[in-house]
Protein backbone atom coordinates (compact mmCIF):
# COMPACT_ATOMS: atom_id res chain seq x y z
CA UNK A 1 0.00 0.00 0.00
CA UNK A 2 1.10 3.46 -0.76
CA UNK A 3 0.77 6.54 0.99
CA UNK A 4 0.61 10.19 -0.52
CA UNK A 5 -0.84 13.57 0.57
CA UNK A 6 -3.56 13.71 -1.42
CA UNK A 7 -5.39 10.53 0.03
CA UNK A 8 -6.02 12.82 3.07
CA UNK A 9 -7.87 15.23 1.32
CA UNK A 10 -9.85 13.26 -0.87
CA UNK A 11 -12.98 13.37 1.08
CA UNK A 12 -13.98 17.02 0.16
CA UNK A 13 -15.05 15.84 -3.01
CA UNK A 14 -18.01 13.20 -1.46
CA UNK A 15 -21.82 14.56 -1.31
CA UNK A 16 -23.77 16.14 1.42
CA UNK A 17 -21.35 19.06 1.89
CA UNK A 18 -22.97 22.34 1.41
CA UNK A 19 -19.56 24.06 1.48
CA UNK A 20 -16.80 21.79 0.46
CA UNK A 21 -14.01 22.91 -2.18
CA UNK A 22 -14.15 20.79 -5.24
CA UNK A 23 -10.35 19.15 -5.55
CA UNK A 24 -8.70 16.84 -8.14
CA UNK A 25 -7.80 13.61 -5.92
CA UNK A 26 -8.20 10.26 -5.97
CA UNK A 27 -7.00 7.85 -3.18
CA UNK A 28 -4.43 5.18 -4.18
CA UNK A 29 -4.72 1.82 -4.88
CA UNK A 30 -5.88 -0.17 -1.60
CA UNK A 31 -6.45 2.64 0.82
CA UNK A 32 -10.03 3.23 2.10
CA UNK A 33 -11.28 6.35 3.70
CA UNK A 34 -13.87 5.98 6.63
CA UNK A 35 -15.52 9.72 7.77
CA UNK A 36 -18.29 11.37 9.49
CA UNK A 37 -19.35 14.81 8.85
CA UNK A 38 -21.82 16.92 10.86
CA UNK A 39 -23.16 20.06 9.65
CA UNK A 40 -26.03 22.86 9.97
CA UNK A 41 -27.94 24.52 7.51
CA UNK A 42 -29.75 27.36 7.98
CA UNK A 43 -31.22 30.41 6.48
CA UNK A 44 -33.91 28.87 4.24
CA UNK A 45 -36.22 31.45 6.27
CA UNK A 46 -34.67 34.01 3.40
CA UNK A 47 -34.94 33.86 -0.27
CA UNK A 48 -33.29 35.74 -3.24
CA UNK A 49 -36.75 36.62 -5.65
CA UNK A 50 -37.27 36.68 -8.92
CA UNK A 51 -35.85 40.49 -8.69
CA UNK A 52 -32.39 39.12 -7.24
CA UNK A 53 -33.53 41.25 -3.55
CA UNK A 54 -33.17 39.19 0.07
CA UNK A 55 -36.34 39.17 2.12
CA UNK A 56 -37.96 36.49 4.22
CA UNK A 57 -39.61 33.73 2.50
CA UNK A 58 -42.98 33.98 4.82
CA UNK A 59 -42.98 37.62 2.88
CA UNK A 60 -43.86 35.76 0.13
CA UNK A 61 -46.65 33.80 1.50
CA UNK A 62 -48.47 37.19 3.95
CA UNK A 63 -51.38 38.81 2.25
CA UNK A 64 -53.22 42.50 2.37
CA UNK A 65 -56.27 42.18 2.83
CA UNK A 66 -57.55 44.90 1.05
CA UNK A 67 -60.76 45.39 -0.94
CA UNK A 68 -59.38 43.60 -3.69
CA UNK A 69 -58.02 40.71 -2.29
CA UNK A 70 -61.05 40.44 -0.22
CA UNK A 71 -63.49 40.51 -3.38
CA UNK A 72 -60.97 38.03 -4.65
CA UNK A 73 -61.93 35.58 -1.65
CA UNK A 74 -64.67 36.29 -0.42
CA UNK A 75 -66.51 37.04 -3.37
CA UNK A 76 -69.90 37.71 -1.44
CA UNK A 77 -67.79 40.81 0.08
CA UNK A 78 -68.52 42.43 -3.73
CA UNK A 79 -71.84 43.82 -2.54
CA UNK A 80 -70.38 45.87 0.70
CA UNK A 81 -67.55 47.31 -1.26
CA UNK A 82 -69.84 48.75 -3.96
CA UNK A 83 -72.09 50.13 -1.38
CA UNK A 84 -69.21 51.46 0.48
CA UNK A 85 -67.81 53.33 -2.60
CA UNK A 86 -71.69 54.46 -3.04
CA UNK A 87 -71.57 56.06 0.52
CA UNK A 88 -69.93 59.63 0.20
CA UNK A 89 -67.93 61.06 -1.99
CA UNK A 90 -64.19 58.79 -0.82
CA UNK A 91 -64.98 55.56 -2.33
CA UNK A 92 -64.43 53.87 1.24
CA UNK A 93 -64.92 50.64 -0.22
CA UNK A 94 -61.84 50.27 -2.27
CA UNK A 95 -60.07 51.82 0.91
CA UNK A 96 -60.67 48.97 2.77
CA UNK A 97 -58.48 46.93 4.64
CA UNK A 98 -58.79 44.24 7.03
CA UNK A 99 -54.66 44.13 7.77
CA UNK A 100 -52.15 41.63 6.62
CA UNK A 101 -51.92 38.43 7.20
CA UNK A 102 -48.07 37.85 8.11
CA UNK A 103 -46.09 34.26 8.53
CA UNK A 104 -42.88 33.68 9.77
CA UNK A 105 -40.85 30.71 9.39
CA UNK A 106 -37.81 29.42 11.05
CA UNK A 107 -36.38 26.35 9.27
CA UNK A 108 -33.03 24.44 10.09
CA UNK A 109 -31.08 21.36 9.54
CA UNK A 110 -28.93 19.48 11.27
CA UNK A 111 -27.41 16.04 9.41
CA UNK A 112 -24.83 14.08 9.71
CA UNK A 113 -23.51 11.94 6.76
CA UNK A 114 -21.08 8.52 7.16
CA UNK A 115 -18.76 7.89 4.55
CA UNK A 116 -16.88 5.17 2.94
CA UNK A 117 -14.09 5.92 0.18
CA UNK A 118 -11.98 3.11 -1.82
CA UNK A 119 -8.87 3.48 -3.78
CA UNK A 120 -9.84 0.27 -6.52
CA UNK A 121 -6.84 1.41 -9.22
CA UNK A 122 -4.19 4.01 -8.79
CA UNK A 123 -6.55 6.01 -10.76
CA UNK A 124 -10.09 5.34 -10.17
CA UNK A 125 -11.58 5.81 -6.28
CA UNK A 126 -15.06 4.82 -5.61
CA UNK A 127 -17.39 6.27 -2.89
CA UNK A 128 -20.96 6.24 -0.92
CA UNK A 129 -22.78 8.33 1.48
CA UNK A 130 -25.44 8.13 3.49
CA UNK A 131 -26.85 11.34 4.90
CA UNK A 132 -29.28 11.21 7.91
CA UNK A 133 -31.09 14.97 8.37
CA UNK A 134 -32.44 16.49 11.27
CA UNK A 135 -35.17 18.98 10.17
CA UNK A 136 -37.27 21.60 12.43
CA UNK A 137 -39.17 24.55 12.28
CA UNK A 138 -41.21 27.10 14.12
CA UNK A 139 -43.45 29.10 12.58
CA UNK A 140 -45.92 31.83 13.56
CA UNK A 141 -48.90 33.73 12.32
CA UNK A 142 -50.04 36.90 12.98
CA UNK A 143 -52.37 39.85 11.52
CA UNK A 144 -51.19 43.62 11.38
CA UNK A 145 -54.04 46.27 11.94
CA UNK A 146 -56.04 47.50 9.13
CA UNK A 147 -58.37 50.32 8.69
CA UNK A 148 -61.89 48.50 9.53
CA UNK A 149 -62.65 50.21 12.52
CA UNK A 150 -61.93 53.83 11.53
CA UNK A 151 -64.13 53.44 8.27
CA UNK A 152 -66.88 51.53 9.74
CA UNK A 153 -67.43 54.59 13.01
CA UNK A 154 -68.29 56.88 9.64
CA UNK A 155 -71.12 54.56 8.51
CA UNK A 156 -74.57 54.47 9.43
CA UNK A 157 -76.15 51.61 11.32
CA UNK A 158 -77.37 49.17 8.82
CA UNK A 159 -73.63 49.54 6.47
CA UNK A 160 -72.14 49.09 9.80
CA UNK A 161 -73.55 45.90 10.37
CA UNK A 162 -72.55 44.74 6.97
CA UNK A 163 -68.91 45.67 7.73
CA UNK A 164 -69.26 43.54 10.73
CA UNK A 165 -69.78 40.24 9.33
CA UNK A 166 -67.17 40.29 7.44
CA UNK A 167 -63.93 38.16 8.84
CA UNK A 168 -62.02 40.18 11.28
CA UNK A 169 -59.60 37.24 12.90
CA UNK A 170 -57.61 36.13 9.49
CA UNK A 171 -55.60 34.27 11.74
CA UNK A 172 -58.25 31.76 12.72
CA UNK A 173 -59.74 32.35 9.20
CA UNK A 174 -56.13 30.75 7.64
CA UNK A 175 -55.94 28.34 10.06
CA UNK A 176 -59.68 27.30 9.49
CA UNK A 177 -58.96 27.45 5.74
CA UNK A 178 -55.62 25.15 5.91
CA UNK A 179 -58.06 22.51 7.89
CA UNK A 180 -60.50 22.81 5.43
CA UNK A 181 -58.46 21.98 2.43
CA UNK A 182 -56.85 18.92 4.29
CA UNK A 183 -53.71 20.50 4.63
CA UNK A 184 -51.17 19.73 7.67
CA UNK A 185 -51.46 21.92 10.96
CA UNK A 186 -49.07 24.92 10.77
CA UNK A 187 -47.04 25.28 13.54
CA UNK A 188 -44.00 23.49 14.92
CA UNK A 189 -42.29 20.21 13.22
CA UNK A 190 -39.12 18.10 13.87
CA UNK A 191 -38.55 15.14 12.15
CA UNK A 192 -35.73 12.98 11.43
CA UNK A 193 -35.59 10.97 8.10
CA UNK A 194 -32.81 9.31 5.44
CA UNK A 195 -32.03 11.59 3.12
CA UNK A 196 -30.68 10.36 -1.13
CA UNK A 197 -27.80 8.59 -0.92
CA UNK A 198 -25.19 9.13 -3.14
CA UNK A 199 -22.89 7.17 -5.03
CA UNK A 200 -20.19 8.59 -6.56
CA UNK A 201 -16.46 7.65 -9.03
CA UNK A 202 -13.58 9.12 -9.45
CA UNK A 203 -11.48 9.29 -12.78
CA UNK A 204 -7.75 10.81 -12.52
CA UNK A 205 -7.34 11.22 -16.19
CA UNK A 206 -3.42 12.96 -15.75
CA UNK A 207 -2.04 14.27 -13.22
CA UNK A 208 1.71 15.98 -13.71
CA UNK A 209 3.91 18.44 -11.03
CA UNK A 210 1.84 21.36 -12.15
CA UNK A 211 -1.41 20.13 -13.05
CA UNK A 212 -4.16 17.23 -12.14
CA UNK A 213 -7.04 16.42 -13.76
CA UNK A 214 -10.17 14.49 -12.47
CA UNK A 215 -13.92 13.45 -13.95
CA UNK A 216 -16.05 13.09 -11.01
CA UNK A 217 -19.41 10.83 -11.37
CA UNK A 218 -22.35 11.07 -9.17
CA UNK A 219 -25.66 9.12 -9.09
CA UNK A 220 -27.87 10.33 -6.60
CA UNK A 221 -30.74 7.53 -5.42
CA UNK A 222 -33.88 8.53 -3.92
CA UNK A 223 -33.58 7.40 -1.06
CA UNK A 224 -35.11 10.48 0.46
CA UNK A 225 -39.23 11.19 1.69
CA UNK A 226 -41.32 12.84 -1.32
CA UNK A 227 -42.47 15.92 -1.26
CA UNK A 228 -45.88 15.91 0.44
CA UNK A 229 -48.83 18.08 -0.99
CA UNK A 230 -50.92 18.62 2.26
CA UNK A 231 -47.70 19.31 3.83
CA UNK A 232 -46.30 23.35 3.41
CA UNK A 233 -43.53 22.99 5.98
CA UNK A 234 -41.88 19.55 5.01
CA UNK A 235 -38.78 20.07 2.95
CA UNK A 236 -38.99 19.74 -0.84
CA UNK A 237 -35.12 18.60 -1.77
CA UNK A 238 -35.30 14.94 -1.66
CA UNK A 239 -36.71 11.56 -3.06
CA UNK A 240 -34.71 12.71 -6.32
CA UNK A 241 -33.01 10.33 -8.78
CA UNK A 242 -30.47 12.56 -10.53
CA UNK A 243 -26.71 11.98 -12.76
CA UNK A 244 -23.99 14.20 -12.43
CA UNK A 245 -20.72 14.58 -14.56
CA UNK A 246 -18.38 16.76 -13.11
CA UNK A 247 -14.91 17.76 -14.74
CA UNK A 248 -11.98 19.08 -12.07
CA UNK A 249 -8.56 20.57 -12.26
CA UNK A 250 -5.99 21.38 -9.52
CA UNK A 251 -3.01 23.72 -10.64
CA UNK A 252 -0.14 24.42 -9.18
CA UNK A 253 1.80 27.62 -9.63
CA UNK A 254 3.72 27.42 -6.40
CA UNK A 255 4.86 24.89 -3.79
CA UNK A 256 2.04 25.34 -1.42
CA UNK A 257 -0.61 26.77 -3.54
CA UNK A 258 -3.50 24.94 -5.33
CA UNK A 259 -5.57 26.67 -7.33
CA UNK A 260 -8.74 24.26 -8.20
CA UNK A 261 -11.09 25.41 -11.23
CA UNK A 262 -14.05 22.93 -12.04
CA UNK A 263 -17.30 22.63 -14.10
CA UNK A 264 -20.28 20.37 -14.17
CA UNK A 265 -23.47 19.41 -14.81
CA UNK A 266 -26.62 17.28 -13.47
CA UNK A 267 -29.37 15.77 -14.82
CA UNK A 268 -32.66 15.45 -12.71
CA UNK A 269 -34.47 11.96 -14.11
CA UNK A 270 -37.91 12.25 -14.78
CA UNK A 271 -40.42 10.75 -12.35
CA UNK A 272 -43.80 10.75 -10.39
CA UNK A 273 -44.99 13.10 -7.74
CA UNK A 274 -48.35 13.82 -5.83
CA UNK A 275 -49.41 17.92 -6.09
CA UNK A 276 -51.88 20.00 -5.73
CA UNK A 277 -52.40 22.13 -8.95
CA UNK A 278 -53.47 25.67 -8.54
CA UNK A 279 -56.70 26.73 -10.41
CA UNK A 280 -54.60 30.08 -11.81
CA UNK A 281 -52.07 32.23 -10.80
CA UNK A 282 -53.91 33.87 -7.51
CA UNK A 283 -54.90 29.85 -6.39
CA UNK A 284 -51.93 30.11 -3.28
CA UNK A 285 -53.54 27.10 -1.42
CA UNK A 286 -55.17 24.88 -3.85
CA UNK A 287 -57.70 22.29 -2.29
CA UNK A 288 -57.23 18.82 -2.05
CA UNK A 289 -60.02 17.96 -5.57
CA UNK A 290 -56.81 19.49 -7.21
CA UNK A 291 -54.04 17.06 -6.38
CA UNK A 292 -52.82 14.25 -9.36
CA UNK A 293 -50.04 12.53 -9.79
CA UNK A 294 -47.77 14.15 -12.28
CA UNK A 295 -44.70 13.26 -13.97
CA UNK A 296 -42.46 15.65 -12.68
CA UNK A 297 -38.79 16.48 -14.51
CA UNK A 298 -37.08 19.03 -12.43
CA UNK A 299 -34.90 21.39 -13.75
CA UNK A 300 -30.94 20.48 -14.73
CA UNK A 301 -28.19 22.09 -12.88
CA UNK A 302 -25.18 23.64 -14.22
CA UNK A 303 -22.36 24.63 -11.57
CA UNK A 304 -19.02 25.92 -11.85
CA UNK A 305 -16.40 27.58 -9.56
CA UNK A 306 -12.96 28.75 -8.70
CA UNK A 307 -10.70 27.95 -5.46
CA UNK A 308 -7.39 28.43 -4.28
CA UNK A 309 -6.30 26.49 -1.24
CA UNK A 310 -3.22 26.86 0.43
CA UNK A 311 -0.91 25.05 3.43
CA UNK A 312 -0.27 27.16 6.71
CA UNK A 313 2.33 24.82 7.59
CA UNK A 314 2.76 20.92 7.81
CA UNK A 315 -0.72 20.33 9.72
CA UNK A 316 -2.96 23.30 8.64
CA UNK A 317 -4.53 24.12 5.21
CA UNK A 318 -6.55 27.03 4.33
CA UNK A 319 -8.76 27.27 1.36
CA UNK A 320 -11.69 30.04 -0.09
CA UNK A 321 -13.54 29.39 -3.07
CA UNK A 322 -16.64 31.07 -4.75
CA UNK A 323 -19.60 28.63 -6.87
CA UNK A 324 -22.20 29.86 -9.70
CA UNK A 325 -24.86 27.62 -10.13
CA UNK A 326 -27.82 27.53 -12.73
CA UNK A 327 -30.87 25.20 -12.45
CA UNK A 328 -33.31 25.20 -15.04
CA UNK A 329 -37.20 25.12 -14.73
CA UNK A 330 -38.80 22.64 -13.90
CA UNK A 331 -41.78 20.98 -15.82
CA UNK A 332 -45.18 19.31 -14.73
CA UNK A 333 -47.96 16.98 -16.85
CA UNK A 334 -50.75 15.34 -16.20
CA UNK A 335 -54.09 13.83 -17.48
CA UNK A 336 -56.78 16.25 -16.43
CA UNK A 337 -56.06 19.09 -18.41
CA UNK A 338 -55.18 21.59 -15.66
CA UNK A 339 -52.69 24.39 -16.31
CA UNK A 340 -49.94 22.59 -15.15
CA UNK A 341 -47.42 25.40 -16.11
CA UNK A 342 -48.57 27.28 -12.72
CA UNK A 343 -46.63 24.46 -10.66
CA UNK A 344 -43.13 25.97 -12.76
CA UNK A 345 -43.46 29.81 -12.02
CA UNK A 346 -40.19 30.81 -11.04
CA UNK A 347 -38.70 26.91 -10.31
CA UNK A 348 -35.53 28.84 -12.49
CA UNK A 349 -33.00 29.69 -10.30
CA UNK A 350 -28.95 31.17 -10.18
CA UNK A 351 -26.87 31.70 -7.19
CA UNK A 352 -23.18 32.50 -6.78
CA UNK A 353 -21.76 30.84 -3.51
CA UNK A 354 -18.86 31.91 -1.33
CA UNK A 355 -17.04 29.00 0.39
CA UNK A 356 -14.63 28.48 3.02
CA UNK A 357 -12.47 25.88 4.95
CA UNK A 358 -9.67 25.11 7.49
CA UNK A 359 -8.28 21.63 7.86
CA UNK A 360 -6.22 20.94 10.76
CA UNK A 361 -4.26 16.67 9.46
CA UNK A 362 -1.59 14.78 10.60
CA UNK A 363 -0.88 13.24 7.39
CA UNK A 364 2.72 14.72 7.07
CA UNK A 365 3.48 13.78 10.90
CA UNK A 366 2.36 10.46 9.76
CA UNK A 367 4.55 9.96 6.61
CA UNK A 368 7.49 11.21 8.30
CA UNK A 369 6.50 8.56 11.11
CA UNK A 370 6.27 11.73 13.99
CA UNK A 371 2.77 10.62 14.35
CA UNK A 372 0.47 6.84 14.65
CA UNK A 373 -1.98 7.85 12.62
CA UNK A 374 -3.32 9.54 9.73
CA UNK A 375 -6.15 10.98 10.81
CA UNK A 376 -7.40 15.14 9.89
CA UNK A 377 -10.55 17.07 11.02
CA UNK A 378 -12.01 19.78 8.63
CA UNK A 379 -14.08 22.86 8.97
CA UNK A 380 -16.32 24.15 6.31
CA UNK A 381 -18.65 27.23 5.44
CA UNK A 382 -20.51 28.56 2.96
CA UNK A 383 -22.93 31.19 2.06
CA UNK A 384 -25.20 31.53 -0.90
CA UNK A 385 -24.62 35.28 -1.52
CA UNK A 386 -26.83 36.60 -4.66
CA UNK A 387 -29.05 35.14 -7.09
CA UNK A 388 -32.66 34.69 -7.77
CA UNK A 389 -35.20 32.12 -6.98
CA UNK A 390 -33.44 30.75 -4.57
CA UNK A 391 -33.38 29.78 -0.63
CA UNK A 392 -30.36 31.29 1.55
CA UNK A 393 -28.20 28.86 2.39
CA UNK A 394 -25.82 29.04 5.63
CA UNK A 395 -23.87 25.65 6.07
CA UNK A 396 -21.21 24.95 8.91
CA UNK A 397 -19.80 21.54 8.60
CA UNK A 398 -17.24 19.58 10.45
CA UNK A 399 -15.36 16.30 9.09
CA UNK A 400 -13.72 13.55 10.52
CA UNK A 401 -11.20 11.48 8.73
CA UNK A 402 -9.76 8.55 9.07
CA UNK A 403 -7.83 5.96 6.15
CA UNK A 404 -6.12 2.57 6.61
Amino acid sequence: MRWNHSLFIFLVLLPFSAGALEKAVVLPKGVSHPALRLGTITGFGDKFHSDGLLASVGDTYSKTFDSRTLTTVFPEARALVDSLNQFGSYKLGDQLNLGTLKIEADPKVRFEAAVFAHGFTEHFSLAVALPVVHYSVKTSVYQTEGNLNEIAAALPADLRAQVSKLPLDLVNGFHSRLASAGYAAFGERSQTFMADAQLLGFYRYHQSRFWSGVVKSTLTLPTGPKDDPDDLLDLPFFGQTAFGIHFLQDMNPMRDLVIGAYAGHTIKLPDRSVKRVPRDDQDVLPEADRKEELVRDLGDVTTAGVNARYMLSDAWEAGTGLEFGFKGPDSYSGNRGYNYSLLSRNSSSEWQKLQGSLEFSTTNWFLKNEFALPVAIAYEYSDIISGFNVERQISHELTFKGYF
